[in-house]
């Protein structure tokens, strides 16, 4: 500051005060920060210096930057400072303007702040020391909700405004139990709410699933609401405006153009006419589609029988209920727009089935109900056949599957969806209509993500440009994985922020994570690995390997309150128990999965459990009780002794989370629970990575465990520490 009154370069509000948060992100000194935003607005700097050294100062100050890189950016613009002061000596600096009082106080107050600024720095590594909010608030830290972690106050220290509880922000207050319980209450409501079955009440339903193309009228309802209360209609050839809603009702009872009241301008005898050109697209390609799926299974079927040498080996009995069989699919097909009206029944999957398991049904079918398979009863056959790929075809693709179940009690549904996506403007979804890729929206991950599938999701934005230049390798990742048991799919971050950031806490774009809904897991792909789809599918088709294990022969014990004391109090096991303020949020997913690998790992050598903390009122005073922090809070592990331990022992604590990234943390508690129980393992368990087992026990498992991938989020950035002298610029490790 004392540098840019000597330069009369004190003016330093408007548009530098705007860009001073995002300066902040670029540097690790608040005042080499300050003094450079006012260096680089201020037009007389730019007149003084230099060409080259204006734009060198540009190019630092303007250019977002990788926080992993803070510190050393931070030395470029010292040095870049230390040329400046060189060209323009103090005692060579121009006459100081006269400074009217307001732009002195402005300066005092850019001095004060870069003072308190100064004064919070020096607490960085104190920060780490708070588990809760509010200690973390009351130390002039600024607490992450989504990472869990206490860090340094300062601007783009988590993951966005709405992430950030401190000073610097919009967010000033931590979360009160209440909010947390409230919030939670609503997302476990919205969860059930969405796990209907398909079929749902979307949007009108149309009378037939036929249409001539011409309009009878335009139906005006209340509210905003095309399923509002009837209102009043329009004619044809009348505009329909934007604040009107309601929906066009065209020939045959079938609906066009059902609005809410905001739409673009149109008219129901374009959308009428539209609607039946749709209509005939539809039943064009549906055809189209059974005559080339008639021809590739009659391949497949040629080259079974002849594999098989002509004989089958179907019994009488067997070939009787075949035929029977499809004597009841060919009578169906013709009832109530057969298969396309319900494909789960004519497929023989659940509604919750991946994309995977209906694949694998389909072709299983198609071979059963082929024509050629089935030449004493052919017409039979052909109409079967052809119902089941009008069933298939509605739930092939992710995106028209989901439209299904929203609005599958629509008889048009057919019609609607090829009218729908004729001429579609884009959305941002990089993968809509993929056949491989699902889309995914939060309404659709309560539905369509369940079970024991596992997902690979890929969480970007838009405008974000590797996400752009990966679409590529994307696409061609979920082509290599198509006959794996792994679901692909993909979220949009700017439209499913709820998803993104409060569920799974998501950092940067593009993030390709694999999940488990029914176990809980998680695991994040780091980018260092490598991007491209090999690599990807290699790496996926690893982690499916290791879950499938574990879901099989881990033992991650649930501890509930009444139990807790039973089970570990008044045992003499060695207990690890991971404590958690729901199962929810991203890191307790993480902390979840690597519980699993440990109580794997532990086997025979001590018990592994978890607690929610968020269960009930009951889990939260348990949890307090035992000395867990109050929500919201990192993942909690402590363990307790082995032998005898005493009622209401609250264990200790094996590491600070805010410190130390818990996955490595897990791994040295794996390796030194074996050393230090050797004498009683066999000399092979305490290879790293097997499961362990008493001299007295069984086997390991066949097949073997794979490797544990230990998995967590990328620790942040070390910061750069200058030992003084000549010596070079080092890291220092921070957790």
């Amino acid at each position: 500051v004392q540098s840019l009154r000597l330069f009369g370069l004190v003016p330093c509000a408007g548009r530098s005060t705007i860009t001073l948060d995002s300066r902040m992100a670029a540097t690790s000194s608040p005042r080499l920060c300050l003094l450079f935003a006012c260096l680089w607005v201020s037009v007389a700097a730019q007149e003084l210096m230099p060409n080259d050294l204006r734009l060198s100062i540009q190019q630092s100050v303007s250019e977002p930057h990788d926080p992993a890189r803070c510190s050393e950016e931070a030395l470029r613009l010292r040095g870049l400072l230390e040329k400046v002061l060189d060209i323009f000596p103090p005692s060579q600096a121009p006459p100081a303007p006269v400074v009217d009082r307001a732009a002195a106080q402005a300066a005092d107050e850019i001095a004060a702040a870069a003072t308190d600024a100064a004064k919070f720095s020096a607490q960085e590594v104190q920060c780490t020391r708070f588990y809760t909010c509010p200690e973390c608030f009351a130390a002039g830290c600024a607490w992450c909700l989504g990472e869990r972690v206490c860090v340094k106050d300062e601007a783009w220290g988590c993951q966005g405004q709405e992430d950030h509880v401190g000073r610097v922000g919009t967010v000033h207050a931590c979360p009160t139990l209440q909010e947390i319980a409230e919030q939670r209450r609503k997302r476990k409501e919205y969860q059930a709410a969405q796990s209907v079955g398909p079929g749902g009440d979307g949007q009108p339903t149309s009378g037939s699933n036929v249409t001539d193309g011409t309009c009878v009228m335009f139906r005006q309802t209340a509210g905003c609401d095309p399923r509002g209360h009837h209102e009043g209609d329009k004619g044809c050839d009348e505009v329909i405006n934007r604040g009107t809603s309601g929906f066009c009702e065209c020939g045959g009872g079938v609906h066009a153009a059902s609005s809410t009241c905001d739409h673009e301008h149109f008219n129901c005898a374009n959308e009428c006419r539209l609607l039946g050109e749709a209509q005939a697209r539809a039943r064009a390609k549906l055809h189209i589609r059974q005559e080339e799926e008639l021809r590739r299974v009659q391949a497949e079927v040629g080259a079974d029988d002849q594999s098989a040498g002509g004989d089958s080996g179907e019994t009488s009995e067997e070939k009787r209920a075949r035929h029977e069989e499809i004597e009841s699919r060919a009578k169906l097909a013709m009832v109530d727009g057969g298969g396309a009206k319900r494909p789960y029944d004519v497929l023989g999957v659940e509604p919750t089935a991946t994309q995977s398991e209906i694949r694998s049904a389909y072709r299983r079918l198609s071979l059963r109900l082929h024509p050629d398979k089935n030449t004493d009863i052919p017409e039979l056959a052909q109409r079967a056949f052809a119902d089941l790929v009008a069933a298939y075809e509605v739930v092939n693709s992710p995106d028209k599957r989901a439209a299904f179940d929203d609005f599958g009690s629509d008889p048009a549904f057919e019609t609607q969806w090829e009218y729908e996506q004729y001429g579609q403007k884009s959305s941002g979804d990089f993968y809509k209509g993929h056949p491989l890729i699902t889309t995914l929206t939060q309404k659709l991950w309560e539905r369509r993500v369940s079970g024991d599938s596992i997902w690979l999701v890929e969480f970007y934005a838009p405008w974000c440009s590797h996400c752009q230049t990966f679409v590529g390798q994307f696409k061609a990742l979920a082509q290599l994985l198509a006959n794996d048991a792994i679901e692909v799919a993909a979220v949009n971050c700017e439209t499913e922020v709820e998803l993104c950031q409060k569920v799974f806490n998501i950092r940067a774009y593009p993030t390709i994570r694999m999940l488990n809904k029914k176990h809980g897991t998680q695991q994040e792909h780091l980018k260092d690995s490598g991007m491209d789809a090999n690599n990807l599918a290699t790496w996926a088709r690893a982690v499916h390997q290791e879950w499938q294990w574990l879901f099989a022969r881990a033992n991650l014990e649930v501890l509930t309150p009444n139990a807790f004391g039973k089970t570990v109090e008044n045992s003499t096991d060695f207990w690890v128990v991971l404590f958690t303020d729901g199962l929810e949020c991203g890191h307790c997913k993480t902390a979840k999965t690597n519980m699993l690998r440990l109580s794997a790992g532990l086997m025979g050598v001590a018990r592994v459990g978890i607690v929610d903390c968020d269960e009930d009122d009951v889990s939260r005073m348990f949890c307090t009780d035992k000395g867990v922090p109050q929500a919201p809070h990192a993942p909690q592990v402590r363990g307790w002794k082995h032998g005898r331990k005493f009622i209401g022992d609250k264990g200790e604590a094996l590491y600070n989370p805010n410190e130390v990234d818990p996955h490595i943390a897990l791994q040295l508690v794996d390796r030194l629970v074996r050393l230090a129980r050797a004498s009683d393992l066999k000399d092979d368990a305490l290879a790293q990575g097997q499961e362990a087992g008493w001299e007295d026990g069984k086997e390991p498992p066949e097949p073997p465990r794979p490797p544990p991938m230990w998995n967590g989020p990328k620790g942040r950035a070390n910061l750069m520490v200058n030992p003084g002298g000549t010596g070079p610029v080092r890291g220092q490790l921070t957790g």
